[in-house]
């Protein structure tokens, strides 16, 4: 019998390296996948070592070749079983300087990305019964946000499309699901908030009186992609510190 598996695109950064850890706890194959090839190895490795099934998933979220193919040939080895659309990234400038090519930036990884990926493993679910997705989105698509409007619109048309597919394929076993973020202390987000009265002032906009850490969003994804939530599809599940309490 093929090991039952999660892909985790974007999996070499601090959020989907913590995701990817604690699905290989949830008794998963974490397939770990990042367009750097030298981290992936790393990750690969430093979960093995800790006991956890793991194996490299090498491709480009943007590329439907790319991905078309690698899930072809893992399939054949694993049970891909459950999804996770982390892979992401944002473009901060002020919208009337932004251009074209800062738009595609943003709506061809996060967007795309989520679309390609997506259309690779679900033809596998739906001939195993079923499987679970997670998309990982923002705050930002559901408040907005002056500083990345085209990331936000990104984010926000992963919900919609995430809604749509939980209720196109919800007959066929498939559950489809968001996980909605506030601020994560990440490297890159340490770096832009490198000084330390921002850091505070940012702090204070969160009722739970700290900024996310990539620990809770592993617990947010576990629990979505867990037999718990088995009747839960369609969703958002906002992991914010209170940053947002939209309905």
């Amino acid at each position: 019998m093929a090991a039952r598996a999660a892909l985790i695109t974007g999996a070499a950064g601090g959020i989907g390296r913590e995701i990817a850890r604690k699905l290989g706890e949830q008794g998963f194959t974490a397939l770990i996948n990042d367009v750097d090839h030298s981290r992936v190895a790393e990750v690969v490795e430093e979960l093995r070592a800790d006991g956890l099934q793991a194996d490299a998933a090498h491709f480009d979220v943007r590329s439907t070749a790319e991905a078309d193919a690698a899930l072809e040939e893992l399939g054949g080895r694993y049970d891909v079983a459950a999804l996770v659309n982390n892979a992401g990234g944002w473009v901060v400038k002020p919208f009337h300087e932004s251009e074209r090519a800062d738009w595609e930036q943003d709506i061809e990884l996060n967007l795309y990305g989520v679309l390609t990926v997506t259309r690779a493993v679900i033809g596998g679910m739906r001939a195993r019964g079923g499987g679970s997705i997670v998309s990982i989105v923002s705050d930002a698509a559901r408040v907005g946000d002056p500083s990345a409007p085209p990331y936000a619109a990104s984010k926000g048309g992963v919900i919609s499309f995430s809604k749509s597919l939980a209720q196109a394929y919800g007959r066929d076993g498939l559950r489809v699901n968001c996980v909605s973020l506030g601020v994560i202390e990440t490297p890159r987000t340490r770096e832009m908030l490198a000084d330390e009265k921002i850091h505070k002032a940012l702090v204070k906009r969160y009722p739970a009186g700290r900024l996310g850490m990539p620990s809770d969003v592993a617990a947010g994804v576990a629990f979505l992609l867990s037999d718990d939530a088995e009747w839960v599809t369609g969703q958002v599940l906002p992991v914010n510190g209170g940053y947002s309490m939209i309905g």
